[in-house]
């Protein structure tokens, strides 16, 4: 409801590991407000996006995560979930990786002016902060 006053977009997560019905009833409430097109669900639990594809196959997911391995990327890649990484994991190849598989890429949390400016160069398509200005 706060979102859709302000027109923001909704970034909802669902941290810990949840049944079907669970998600089923965040979605139901969304989907009272209208504000499913701008919602972006995200995770670190892979089964919750899983179930959130099933129900919506074309909404907004991020998969959460610290750091990569080459099967992790696939599952990504494989499941059509974007990206919502800790930046300090990322490089400007894995960056460019994910948009070849046309995954958008968000990095948190990044404080620092000259970390953020870095990953603008390289094409990131979200910056979460803790910083307003």
């Amino acid at each position: 409801e706060i979102c859709k006053k302000y027109e923001k977009v909704c970034v909802l997560e669902l941290k810990n590991p949840m049944t079907r019905e669970a998600i089923e009833k965040v979605i139901d409430r969304i989907r009272a407000q209208d504000y499913l097109d701008q919602t972006v669900f995200i995770s670190f639990c892979r089964e919750n996006l899983v179930t959130v594809r099933e129900l919506l196959p074309e909404q907004s997911v991020q998969f959460l995560f610290g750091s990569f391995t080459e099967e992790l990327i696939r599952q990504i890649i494989d499941n059509r979930f974007d990206v919502d990484v800790y930046h300090k994991s990322l490089t400007k190849e894995l960056v460019d990786r994910f948009h070849a598989a046309g995954r958008t890429v968000n990095v948190w949390t990044v404080n620092d002016p000259e970390d953020a400016e870095k990953y603008v160069s390289w094409g990131v398509d979200d910056i979460t902060t803790n910083i307003l200005e």
